[in-house]
């Protein structure tokens, strides 16, 4: 009964698109694929497959008859190697829509469905693996990418060494201890896919636990007796007269050391060296001052006047935490991020999905890559610009343009309260053109409380006592007993741009209020389904419209023109069916 119980539940919590793909896996039969299962997602939205309520009645109920069927067997998946053609059509079905066909190889090798990839060193040679164990490798950093590297040598015999400048693993998730710090990368992603796990606490987990998984990472492969801890690498340069590159290290109370090697992976990452703005006086404030990435754990801000520079990702973590504890605190802000909207932020793995991960063949790796495609590439066409697009600064295509409208309506719903608040977090830049940052409202929450104020006027001068800043062609002191110091962190280069469409947004939400379009009253979720159901049935409009003026031929149209309409494309509650294309994967 108990185990019956967990699995109701676990199919109540089920991510559907992947559960099918894996059920294919464990019957052999394709046929869980059906065209009235075939999930359409709404962007910014937490992944509501768009398949009616019946529907997923029809599949729970067949799917727990599949599962336990299984269970009782002992059997293994009856299926473990799709062939090409339908693994293309898995992929498809899981992802939403038609993966181009650039993407096949690729994708194949991540998925990784017969438990090797391209990935796995593939030393068979006598010859390669005696000069693979004459190499001698320098890995400097021993964050993710350094770990993995440890990994990937050591499966293939290459000797190594690991140098980091800090006392343990983990990178960044050592260094980053802020109040709030987590990651905004879906957990069951940001892993190694070699090394899932099925029991992440929450979707976006804590800085305490992501460290902890990268030690247990470091413990099972043994990377520690490759590492020298506390070891600054001074400098790296190139001996051509005898093939080797001499790397300058200073240790533990300053010792130097010069060590050589045949190749160096550079695994420091890019957000590891704080960056402080330039501004006249910085460094001269009497009170404690320190940067996010450095935070003093010896400073109480409890009850203290605190002011905050920059609305980065970090600052978007630590202001909710730190907001109901400060006295007062500012923020001070150059340019709004891009907030997008994750309701389930900071929310809990329902146990459901975690039994399912544990005990379903080939969940995982279908759940990993539904969240792979609909967060990286599959959104990259949202984001990409369009050279024929017109429709002004604020966008770089008709897609972008929609993504920006369901942003900002998402962010303006947060402010009916607070108007005044709108025209300072929505950013007048395309969406795409900076880091997005996501959050579940505390964003703004923290910004309406009454001990916060935001100011988006010039910082001119730091000074002893605080701060002076531009308001109206006039500089006025403010005192603050603390400043955190949050302008960003070093990166090669950002893309920036202006536009404008914060009014669309407001406009819209007037609409709403009054009942057009859409349902009246209706939340977050409701609103970003009408506003992508409206902005498809204006692209198929415009398909049609083209059609009968051009025929067949479809020079410059959105990205689905050229796609056939299939009886079903209207969901429910007016939801797009995902439109098919006319090629398919061979």
């Amino acid at each position: 009964m108990a185990e019956a119980l967990q699995l109701e539940q676990a199919l109540a919590d089920a991510h559907l698109p992947a559960l099918l793909a894996a059920l294919v896996h464990v019957t052999g039969d394709p046929d869980w694929l059906r065209p009235e299962w075939a999930p359409t997602y709404v962007p910014l939205t937490r992944g509501d497959p768009g398949i009616s309520e019946e529907e997923q009645a029809k599949i729970r109920k067949q799917a727990k008859a599949a599962i336990e069927a299984f269970i009782a067997s002992g059997a293994p998946p009856k299926l473990t190697t799709p062939d090409r053609q339908l693994l293309g059509r898995m992929m498809d079905f899981v992802g939403g829509g038609p993966i181009p066909d650039m993407y096949g190889d690729f994708l194949f090798d991540e998925l990784a469905i017969s438990g090797t990839s391209s990935k796995d060193p593939k030393f068979e040679a006598p010859k390669v693996r005696e000069a693979a164990r004459r190499l001698r490798v320098l890995v400097i950093g021993a964050g993710m990418s350094g770990l993995l590297t440890g990994i990937r040598l050591s499966q293939a015999g290459v000797p190594f060494e690991i140098v980091d400048k800090n006392a343990d693993v983990g990178g960044t998730w050592f260094e980053n201890t802020y109040p709030g710090c987590r990651v905004d990368n879906a957990n069951h992603m940001y892993s190694y896919s070699f090394e899932p796990n099925h029991f992440w606490p929450q979707h976006f987990s804590p800085q305490p636990v992501l460290l902890s998984y990268f030690r247990g990472i470091a413990d099972k492969y043994d990377l520690k007796k490759h590492i020298r801890f506390e070891t600054l690498v001074e400098s790296v340069t190139w001996d051509e007269a005898r093939a080797v590159w001499r790397a300058e290290l200073v240790g533990p109370g300053g010792t130097r050391e010069t060590v050589e090697a045949n190749a160096v992976v550079s695994a420091v990452g890019q957000l590891n060296r704080p960056r402080f703005p330039d501004i006249e006086g910085m460094g001269s404030f009497e009170g404690p001052a320190f940067h996010s990435a450095e935070w003093r754990h010896d400073v109480d801000l409890e009850g203290k006047r605190v002011a905050v520079i920059g609305t980065g990702a970090s600052a978007y973590q630590f202001v909710p935490e730190i907001a109901p504890k400060v006295g007062s605190l500012k923020v001070f802000q150059r340019t709004p991020p891009w907030g997008l909207p994750v309701e389930h932020y900071h929310e809990n793995v329902p146990e459901g999905v975690k039994w399912l991960l544990e005990h379903v063949p080939y969940y995982d790796k279908w759940y990993r890559f539904y969240l792979f495609w609909t967060t990286t590439e599959g959104f990259l066409p949202m984001v990409k610009s369009d050279p024929a697009w017109n429709g002004g600064p604020g966008a770089v295509s008709a897609d972008n343009a929609m993504l920006r409208e369901m942003a900002a309506a998402a962010l303006a719903m947060q402010v009916q309260d607070r108007p005044d608040l709108l025209p300072h977090v929505v950013p007048e830049y395309p969406l795409g053109g900076k880091r997005a940052v996501l959050d579940n409202g505390v964003w703004i929450g923290a910004l309406k409380r009454p001990n916060v104020q935001l100011v988006t006027e010039k910082i001119t001068r730091i000074t002893p006592k605080g701060d002076r800043h531009r308001r109206r062609d006039r500089a006025r002191g403010r005192r603050a007993d603390l400043r955190h110091r949050l302008p960003g962190l070093e990166l090669p280069g950002l893309l920036q741009g202006e536009g404008q469409g914060r009014a669309g947004a407001a406009r819209r939400l007037e609409r709403r209020r009054a009942g057009l379009p859409g349902r009246h009253g209706a939340g977050l979720p409701e609103l970003l389904h009408d506003l992508w159901a409206e902005h498809q049935h204006r692209r198929e409009r415009l398909h049609h419209l083209l059609f009968r003026m051009r025929g067949p031929v479809h020079r410059g149209l959105p990205e689905a023109a050229g796609r056939d309409r299939s009886p079903g494309d209207r969901g429910e509650a007016g939801r797009p069916r995902r439109l098919q294309p006319t090629r398919r994967r061979g």
